[in-house]
C-alpha cells in the first residue's frame, strides 16, 4: 500500500498523488533457500521524480542482500 504523506516530489510543480504509483508483484518461479522468489515493480506515472517513497510491507524479508540506498526497512508497523 502506498500512502500519500511520505512521498516527496523532487523539483516539480505537478500535483501528484499515490494513484500515480503503480506496484506489481509476481512470483518468478525460482526458489531461493527453500523460499519462493518474488519480483516487485514500482512505476511512477507522474511527471515528477519521487524521492523517499515509503511502502507498507508487513512481514517483508529478504534472503539476499539488498542495496540499502534503494530499499531499506525503517520499521514493521
Amino acid at each position: 500500500m502506498v500512502q500519500d504523506h511520505p512521498m516527496y516530489f523532487n523539483k516539480c510543480n505537478a500535483s501528484c498523488t499515490s494513484d500515480k504509483i503503480h506496484i506489481e508483484q509476481r512470483q518468478t518461479g525460482n526458489i531461493v533457500q527453500s523460499k519462493p522468489e518474488w519480483e516487485v515493480s514500482i512505476t511512477n506515472t507522474c511527471n515528477c521524480n519521487i524521492i523517499q517513497l515509503q511502502i507498507l510491507c508487513p512481514n517483508f524479508g529478504s534472503i539476499i542482500n539488498t542495496n540499502q540506498t534503494i530499499l531499506s526497512e525503517i520499521g514493521n508497523t
